[in-house]
């Protein structure tokens, strides 16, 4: 088959693997307007849902972006790409219903699967392809990618058809796209590999203001209407507080008026979901529900008390959680037209496009390139600029949309240094920004690494060390990482260090949790656990507070949870305070500003058996290890992610209040 031979041509840029599955979607940023340069190709933006469609063993399953399986939905359509001629595969695409005059419509898809719908037919546009035949082409370029998806579907049932690209100017693209009536565009960059998560490689500009909103509420009906009058709805703000944004009264029909009302009723709750909940007639007229279920709206725009105008219901999303609702603000100016580089998977393309300056890595221009950072080891700027180029794809699962605190060392790591956390003066514009307001009311924008030009651009800076925090910008008030610092004393042998870490992964996986476990590059180990990003910073602190308690109380010889150095003595301190709101602990792969430029590097369990402390891996050393290893020890970490029950919680002594 000619896309198999295409796909073995790339196998330099594409990884095998012996199953199918993917880290996550990649998603697109909202913008205000589309990106200009020959770099973009351009999409239409498709009203459905969501899907991968991962096809093995001649079956095909249907998978949200959420990892949730769709497939008895979609059965009619999940049998069509099942008769493709691969043995295995994963598209990455959407599913629609189409409308007389060939547009998508997310009402219509509503009701084609819901229950006795007539038989509206179901239709899969594909965008991209992610694995074929045993290749993860992930790592090969969009473009690339593209052209085999596009001959892969050259005889596929109607059913399933390939999603069009167009190399033409967005404006232009735009401009149509609108005119025709549809919801909007999607812009790529067709130079680079898939990145999962949110990021500037994708982009996307709407016609028509729509956005997803939790439902916290909803008012009685009146005259003839049967179920409720309006819908009360709201949007997460960035501290985990659910804000108010309106009521929706109109874009119903009696089936959906129906469905609705059964679902309220079973969620109603006596406390307003909201922290400002509606005053007034409207207030006191208002039945309140747990926020679990996310409606799609059309509205006209945003007022200036952060509620909608003309805002018309268009279903319900079932493939999206409430708890990652917030409000899609549009970045202005068009983010990562130039900013982005083709990571080095694609050695041989990145070598063909090579920048003319030969001080600029990842597109970075650096100053003083020879300037020795780590001199001891004769590691100049250039060097570790260089790693982090190597190692940067390896990083970015790791900090993409998690605000920083950066330790700077500008003249080299033993010289002055100090921590930054907030974006001061002129900062280069791969860097992403997150607005961040503090406890006493005063907001700042806070610094986020995106992609391995914004890392490499905080080397530029003098960063010798990249602390994420535990929360992404989407969820700031509610952490989806724990962290377990074990900070012995000088006098523990490694040993016990391994030993301790053990025990936290015996715990954690007593409680129904998966642990994993990275070096620091100093004396102890990190031993971090994935969460569902349902709590708040506090409740979350008080759990790994109560581990540290539990562990201090069970094992007294070996655990302190006082952070006094007198109680440290012949201990190990489990510190817990890093899972505070805004306290943060250095990254996966990020150096340390100590003597041989350590590595904080997520390893096996297995690999504890010898003492891998302080500088065991290094600048120079780490890219080596990384390019014999076939998998990440960290590669399923977020899949990992478990819930913080008040049943877990309570196992380990966690008392609420």
């Amino acid at each position: 088959m000619e896309a198999d031979s295409q796909a073995r041509r790339d196998q330099r840029c594409a990884q095998g693997t012996p199953t199918v599955g993917v880290r996550g979607p990649e998603l697109a940023t909202l913008v205000k307007a589309p990106p200009a340069g020959p770099s973009w190709v351009h999409e239409i933006k498709y009203d459905g849902y969501r899907m991968l469609c991962i096809i093995a063993n001649h079956q095909a399953r249907m998978v949200s972006r959420n990892a949730k399986d769709w497939t008895s939905a979609f059965a009619s359509l999940a049998r069509t790409p099942a008769r493709l001629p691969v043995d295995t595969a994963c598209l990455d695409g959407e599913v629609v219903v189409m409308d007389a005059k060939g547009r998508t419509s997310f009402q219509s898809l509503q009701n084609a699967i819901a229950p006795n719908n007539g038989g509206q037919p179901l239709s899969y546009f594909a965008f991209d392809l992610l694995y074929l035949n045993g290749y993860d082409l992930r790592g090969v370029v969009l473009s690339e990618r593209k052209q085999i998806l596009q001959k892969l579907l050259a005889n596929a049932p109607p059913a399933i058809r390939y999603s069009e690209h167009f190399a033409v100017p967005g404006k232009e693209f735009f401009d149509n796209v609108c005119k025709l009536g549809l919801e909007g565009m999607l812009s790529k960059r067709g130079d680079l590999p898939y990145q999962a998560g949110r990021g500037t490689a994708w982009q996307k500009v709407k016609c028509l203001q729509r956005q997803e909103m939790v439902i916290g509420g909803y008012t009685d009906p009146e005259g003839s209407r049967h179920g409720f009058g309006a819908l009360l709805i709201g949007v997460y703000e960035p501290d985990g507080r659910l804000a108010y944004a309106g009521k929706v009264g109109t874009g119903f029909n009696d089936a959906s008026l129906s469905t609705l009302s059964r679902k309220l009723a079973g969620l109603v709750q006596k406390q307003s979901p909201f922290y400002n909940p509606p005053t007034g007639a409207e207030g006191r007229r208002a039945h309140w529900v747990k926020p679990e279920l996310v409606a799609e709206v059309a509205f006209t725009e945003w007022t200036d008390d952060g509620t909608l105008r003309h805002p018309s219901f268009q279903g319900l999303r079932a493939d999206k959680k409430a708890t990652e609702v917030v409000r899609e603000r549009p970045m202005s100016g068009n983010p990562g037209n130039n900013s982005e580089t083709t990571p080095s998977k694609s050695v041989s393309r990145a070598k063909a496009r090579a920048p003319a300056d030969p001080n600029a890595i990842a597109g970075v221009a650096l100053s003083n390139p020879d300037k020795a950072l780590y001199p001891e080891a004769k590691i100049s700027k250039r060097d570790l600029a260089a790693y982090y180029e190597t190692v940067g794809e390896r990083m970015l699962p790791h900090f993409v949309d998690r605000p920083l605190t950066l330790f700077r060392c500008p003249n080299g790591w033993s010289k002055e240094r100090f921590y930054q956390k907030k974006a001061e003066g002129s900062v280069n514009e791969a860097i992403a920004r997150v607005e961040i307001r503090s406890s006493d009311g005063t907001v700042a924008d806070y610094m986020m690494a995106n992609s391995v030009t914004a890392i490499v651009a905080l080397v530029q800076m003098g960063v010798l060390e990249l602390h994420p925090w535990g929360s992404r910008a989407r969820h700031l008030g509610r952490p989806d990482r724990i962290i377990f610092d074990l900070d012995p004393a000088d006098d523990v042998s490694w040993e016990d260090i391994k030993q301790a870490a053990l025990i936290v992964k015996a715990l954690m996986e007593n409680v129904g949790l998966t642990p994993f476990v990275k070096t620091t590059g100093g004396k102890g180990l990190h031993v971090v656990v994935a969460i569902e990003p349902t709590l708040g910073w506090e409740e979350v602190k008080g759990f790994t507070k109560a581990v540290a308690e539990f562990l201090e109380k069970t094992f007294r010889d070996r655990f302190t949870s006082n952070l006094m150095k007198v109680s440290r003595r012949g201990k190990i301190f489990i510190d817990y305070l890093r899972n505070s709101e805004g306290a943060t602990a250095v990254g996966a792969y990020s150096t340390r500003a100590r003597a041989n430029a350590p590595v904080s590097t997520p390893i096996r369990w297995d690999e504890l058996s010898r003492d891998i402390r302080f500088d065991h891996f290094n600048v120079g050393n780490l890219p080596k290890r990384l390019a014999r290893m076939k998998t990440d020890p960290w590669h399923d970490l977020d899949e990992s992610a478990g819930s913080l029950t008040k049943a877990v919680m309570m196992r380990v002594g966690f008392k609420s209040g």
